[in-house]
């Protein structure tokens, strides 16, 4: 990323989302759990050398992958997101000062038989900023015994931590949960065999996303998590069973030029 001409060092934020988990899939008698949604991290007046030469090396979290599951009697974990991150060669780890920039991933959805948990949300502890917030889990599934799929987790936003997907103790057959809300309650989660809902916060397209909801109907997948950075839902009782998808992750970049008869310019970068 080269910085703009007019960039401010005193009056700018970088904000990073990472990229959400997927959830599980199964085809028997399993319980699978929805992918965690992304932490939020942001830092405030960050400084380029010189504006309009200097650069910043940043990643933009990849989503985790959906699992499609066909063999009867069979089961799959999800795939994890991967982590954002600003001004770092490789992930900085956990930091709190505006050097940099990154947020952590949600983690896979589990599967298997018996009480699992769903998976997790990006942590505070994996993030560098000044201001961070918790992605949230996916739902438990702690039966017992008997099938089902849980939504996915909420990604974390400038608001709050994600929220996490419904969980469910019962121990009955093809049971399905809803996502997490994301931005501490900003945004609805979605509801079974839905998609999560997309976010806002940042402009009409882009924001915190929602997780998706698990699905145990035949004929549908799990709900996909909502743009940006959810978790997706798991996904039982059809042919394939195809779990949600995680969604990616963003980079907001806001800042104000020197004279004051600027207004603040934003960017998303990666997208």
């Amino acid at each position: 990323y080269t910085s703009p001409s007019d960039w401010n060092n005193s009056n700018n934020t970088v904000e990073c989302i990472g990229g959400g988990g997927s959830g599980g899939g199964y085809r028997g008698t399993f319980h699978v759990t929805g992918g965690g949604g992304a932490a939020y991290s942001e830092i405030n007046n960050f400084s380029f050398a010189t504006p309009g030469t200097t650069t910043a090396t940043y990643r933009v979290g990849s989503f985790g992958a959906s699992v499609s599951v066909s063999t009867a009697g069979a089961s799959s974990a999800g795939n994890a997101g991967s982590a954002t991150w600003f001004n770092s060669a490789a992930d900085p780890g956990n930091g709190s000062d505006n050097s940099k920039c990154s947020a952590a991933a949600g983690g896979a959805g589990a599967a298997g038989t018996g009480s699992r948990n769903g998976g997790t949300g990006g942590a505070t502890t994996s993030s560098w900023g000044q201001t961070k917030s918790a992605g949230g889990r996916g739902g438990n599934m702690t039966g017992a015994s008997g099938s089902g799929s849980s939504g996915g987790g909420g990604a974390a936003g400038p608001s709050g931590a994600g929220g996490a997907g419904v969980d469910d103790a019962t121990t009955g057959s093809n049971v399905a949960t809803a996502g997490g809300s994301a931005n501490n309650g900003t945004t609805a989660g979605g509801a079974v065999s839905t998609g999560g809902n997309n976010g806002t916060e940042f402009d009409a397209s882009h924001g915190c996303g929602s997780g998706g909801g698990g699905n145990a109907s035949a004929g549908k997948p799990g709900g996909y998590g909502g743009s940006y950075g959810a978790g997706g839902g798991g996904c039982g009782n059809t042919n394939p069973a195809v779990s949600g998808a995680g969604n990616q992750g963003l980079i907001v970049v806001t800042y104000t030029p020197a004279s004051a008869f600027n207004s603040p310019n934003l960017a998303m970068i990666g997208m």
